[in-house]
């Protein structure tokens, strides 16, 4: 679940010359906000960052392991990292369950655990509740599941779910690397004397 690293990178280059990095709770909001949408390696700096100052502890403590994740994450410490997630996904907070549910899909993903990660993204999908990254990421999360169902076997589930992707970008930039590749996984899973739309 990436995007275009190079433009997070600039905006965050951008954000840090401008001293806005500095105030821990802004270096968290944004690590959060690049953790939950696949960027680890970008939020495991900032969160490293933001930990020696006073005011970072100060965060809950469902917030603190969120963000703690892609830390662990990035130094390879996977344990951990499913440790603090586990903890964050038992919170009452929506966007901390949300970012738990959202961050333990990918590990899974990256595990090569298909089944966790589907389990996980499907809660994902059913959330109800009203947060832009949620909207925005929801392609993203579809996409992650369309290519889980086909690892686990699953074509008619890998097919609805590629499919969905796909109406909501229906006027997407065609130039957009995931949207070429979700078209790619539709040719793929299109089964033989079949048309796909």
């Amino acid at each position: 679940m990436t995007g275009n690293t190079d433009v997070i990178r600039e905006a965050l280059a951008e954000l840090d010359r401008l001293g806005a990095l500095d105030d821990p709770e802004t270096a968290c909001s944004a690590a959060s906000l690049l953790a939950v949408c696949g960027h680890v390696a970008l939020a495991a700096p900032l969160v490293e960052r933001a930990m020696p100052n006073p005011r970072y502890h100060e965060l809950q403590p469902p917030l603190r392991h969120i963000l703690e994740v892609s830390v662990d994450w990035s130094r390879g410490d996977l344990d951990a990292a499913e440790r603090k997630l586990a903890a964050a996904q038992g919170s009452s907070v929506p966007n901390t369950r949300y970012a738990a549910l959202v961050m333990g899909a990918e590990l899974a993903r990256y595990r090569g655990d298909c089944g966790r990660a589907v389990a996980a993204l499907e809660e994902v999908r059913a959330f109800r509740f009203s947060n832009a990254v949620s909207a925005e990421a929801l392609p993203l999360f579809l996409h992650s599941l369309a290519l889980c169902y086909e690892k686990l076997g699953d074509l008619p589930k890998a097919r609805e779910r590629n499919a969905e992707m796909l109406r909501l970008w229906a006027k997407a930039d065609p130039d957009l690397p995931m949207l070429a590749e979700a078209k790619a996984l539709q040719a793929r899973l299109t089964p033989a004397g079949s048309s796909s739309r």
